[in-house]
């Protein structure tokens, strides 16, 4: 189920602590001069609604968090950037509210590696804050697959990381790409 289609009655039916809530959480940035700035944003909502469909009994699947730790990018312009102590307490606010309405098993689904120190501090602190619930941290790891031909040809792919090995198909996840 994604959250953003239900209204409050609806969500207080549905009994969260009973679903695995999925918290899908991405950057804007710059992913070489050929993608899109939303790219890690749209890849991780990919994936999220994907697993979310498969599981709809199961998931409750909240809206991307499309702001993502992204200083390091800051001198590319487009470049949408929180700083990691705003989105260390940012997130773990939405997990405050995740476990007012009742979550109480939370999977972060982390789809950019500037995000991952300041979740893991947001971590530490929802684990003294929610003794009993679950927190799950995982970056999606799409830098691993084999890159797109589109981002494989290009001869700036060796000095920009995230634009060689970001996408394993640029149409897989984009489907405007």
């Amino acid at each position: 189920m994604l959250l953003e289609n239900l209204s409050w009655p609806e969500v207080k039916k549905l009994k969260p602590a009973r679903k695995v809530v999925l918290f899908p959480l991405g950057s804007f940035e710059q992913h070489g001069p050929h993608l899109p700035l939303t790219t890690d944003t749209d890849i991780v909502t990919a994936i999220a609604r994907r697993v979310e469909q498969k599981r709809v009994d199961k998931i409750l699947c909240l809206p991307t968090l499309w702001p993502g730790h992204s200083t390091h990018h800051l001198f590319f312009p487009g470049t949408l950037s929180v700083r990691q102590m705003p989105y260390i307490q940012m997130v773990i606010e939405l997990c405050h509210s995740v476990g007012k309405m009742g979550g109480r098993r939370v999977f972060l689904l982390n789809g950019h590696g500037g995000n991952d120190v300041p979740l893991r501090a947001a971590l530490r602190e929802l684990k003294s804050d929610f003794p009993k619930a679950q927190f799950v941290l995982r970056l999606t790891g799409l830098w691993l697959q084999r890159p797109c031909n589109r981002c494989a040809n290009q001869e700036w792919a060796a000095w920009v990381m995230p634009a060689k090995w970001k996408r394993p198909s640029c149409s897989t996840c984009i489907p405007s790409a």
